[in-house]
């Protein structure tokens, strides 16, 4: 079912989502699903208004459901790329993220842009959206007294 997603002043897009209980594949499907009909590359179930660390990514071939990840290491080389988001539709924001990463469970790194992807929805399960990025750059050049 595709699910409706919720505006950029949602509660849900700034909290840390809930840990999934279980396998929450009926959600998966509906992700996956909600996915395809907006032709994204990832969506984190707060993105449709619910609190649980669930997301779903596709890019270079790959398609992953990713389910209370964690994070283990990241590269420490960084690419500045431009992101948008289905959440703050129409703006776009260049986020600086490591090349590649690997997850808890996972056999191998995530690299190129499935890293960026996972580590967006990730973004998103910890109440993260790129406008974030946007001011942390607007902060850092405001004229110091």
């Amino acid at each position: 079912m595709i699910l409706p997603l919720v505006s950029a002043s949602h509660h849900c897009l700034r909290e840390r989502a809930r840990p999934a209980q279980g396998e929450p594949s009926g959600l998966i499907v509906d992700l996956w699903d909600t996915l395809h009909a907006n032709r994204a590359l990832g969506l984190a179930a707060p993105q449709v208004g619910v609190s649980m660390r669930v997301a779903v990514v596709y890019a270079e071939g790959v398609s992953r459901a990713l389910v209370n990840p964690v994070i283990l290491w990241r590269s420490k080389t960084v690419m500045k790329l431009p992101e948008s988001c289905l959440s703050l539709p129409g703006i776009e924001v260049e986020v600086e993220r490591p090349i590649a990463l690997m997850l808890e469970g996972e056999p191998v790194p995530f690299e190129g842009l499935l890293a960026r992807v996972v580590q967006h929805e990730i973004d998103h399960l910890n109440g993260v959206l790129i406008s974030d990025y946007a001011r942390a750059v607007l902060t850092d050049t405001e004229p110091q007294p």
